[in-house]
This record gives structure tokens, C-alpha cells and sequence, in this order.
């Protein structure tokens, strides 16, 4: 084997062993956060955390009875359709966390905490990789859960669908961008289902976005005059609501 060749063995069992490490050291992390929060007395704190916690149940004991899509809770708003106006991912998301503790409620509610911080990290460790950035992914990946408005929406206003939805908005974000810079069709599917799944978490901020990028693309297609670009990320978000269509 050359001398190149050695270099380039050397560069991946390097990498191979740092993206270990690095796996190694958001689960530590996303332990600590966990024992950290079952521990503080207050747990499970936030506004709005026992509605979260309580639609999660529900989907798991209906699954449990058959019902794979609950439509009527008597219990929740007097009679309101439980996933009319809500959207559906998190309470589904909070079910299968629910699952994993065999059952118990605060115990999935834990589980969901962890599991928000592990891939949190892990998303934007990849999104460093394909940027060639991969050590400024792992440091943004690190702080992304500490982030104050990610705590606020977690332990203070208790917004589990806002918690959720912000695992995928780097990688809608990322993908607007490098679809946008490189116009690579790989990205198109990316951005439809990440764009669904953040739909599918919180419409409303789903919506919010779909608007702040509406207003990046005009900016884009002036400066860089490529309106084809910007009409394909805009019938990929379109295409991303369009997906959710029966829900809707």
C-alpha cells in the first residue's frame, strides 16, 4: 500500500473512532439531562407537559385496544376530537417513548427527553459531515438542546410538539440551502418529508417557517436571478403539506 493510500486507511479509522466517541458522549449527556430532570423534585415540568404526556397515553392505550388512530376522548375539551386540531407525531412519538418504559407515563415522558438530545446531536454531527464542517456540527450539535428557547419550549412552556419539530428543522434547513447552492435532486425528497414531519409536530410553526423561507427564496431569486430553484423549494414545501392530506 502507498503512502497515500495509508493516509486515506488513517483519515476514516480516525473518523470511524471520533464519530464513536462522539456517540458515546451525547449519550453520557443525554443521561446526565435525564437524571438531571427525574431528580429536580419538579419533574415533569412545563405549562403545558401533562397535556403531552396525557395524549401520548391515550394513543398508547388505544393501540393497545386496536385503535391504531384515535378520533373521540370525552376527557379532552369536553369532547373534542383528540387529533382534529393537534397535530399527531408528538402524541404518537410520546406513545412509543411510553412503550420503552413498559408503560409507565413519566417514565416515556424521561425517555422523550433523552431521545430529543440524543438527535439533536446527532443530526447536526451529519449535517457538520456533508458540510466538511465535521467538528462545528459536533460543537452546534452539542449546545443545539441547551439552546435557551429549546429549554424554555421544553421545561417552561412544556411544548413537547415544539421539541420534537426542532430535531428537523436543521435538516430542512440544510437541505433548502444545499438544494438551493448545489441543485442536487437528492435534496428535493428531503425537504418534502422533513417539511412533513415538522407539519406533523406543530403545523402552526410549520406554517411559520414555510413563510421565512417563502420570503428567503424572493431574496435568492432576485440576487441570484434563479426563479427554477426557488419554484422547486416551494412545490417541495407545497408537496411536504400535500403529503399530510387526509389529516389536513
Amino acid at each position: 500500500m502507498n503512502k497515500q493510500g495509508k493516509n486515506h486507511v488513517l483519515y476514516y479509522t480516525l473518523s470511524i473512532i471520533g464519530c464513536i466517541v462522539y456517540v458515546a458522549l451525547i449519550v453520557s449527556v443525554s443521561v446526565m439531562v435525564v437524571k438531571i430532570v427525574s431528580q429536580n423534585g419538579t419533574y415533569p415540568a412545563g405549562s403545558d407537559t401533562m397535556y403531552h404526556i396525557f395524549r401520548g397515553d391515550y394513543v398508547y392505550n388505544s393501540i393497545k385496544e386496536g385503535s391504531w388512530y384515535p378520533i373521540y376522548n370525552s376527557m379532552w375539551y369536553n369532547g373534542v376530537e383528540i387529533m382534529r386540531y393537534w397535530a399527531p407525531l408528538t402524541a404518537y412519538y410520546m406513545a412509543l417513548c411510553q412503550v420503552i418504559a413498559g408503560g409507565g407515563q413519566l417514565a416515556g415522558y424521561l425517555i422523550f427527553v433523552g431521545s430529543v438530545c440524543f438527535f439533536n446531536s446527532i443530526l447536526w454531527l451529519i449535517i457538520g459531515r456533508k458540510m466538511n464542517r465535521p467538528y462545528l456540527g459536533a460543537f452546534v450539535g452539542l449546545i443545539w438542546f441547551f439552546m435557551p428557547n429549546n429549554l424554555l419550549a421544553l421545561f417552561v412552556e412544556g411544548n413537547l410538539a415544539r421539541s420534537l419539530f426542532m430535531i428537523f428543522l436543521p435538516v430542512f434547513i440544510y437541505a433548502v440551502c444545499e438544494y438551493l447552492s448545489e441543485r442536487k435532486r437528492i435534496y428535493i425528497p428531503i425537504i418534502i418529508v422533513t417539511f412533513a414531519l415538522m407539519a406533523m409536530c406543530h403545523l402552526g410553526y410549520a406554517g411559520m417557517i414555510a413563510l421565512a423561507v417563502l420570503i428567503y427564496c424572493i431574496v435568492y431569486m432576485f440576487q441570484q436571478g434563479n426563479k427554477r430553484a426557488v419554484l422547486e423549494v416551494i412545490v417541495s414545501i407545497l408537496l411536504g403539506f400535500m403529503v399530510l392530506g387526509i389529516w389536513l
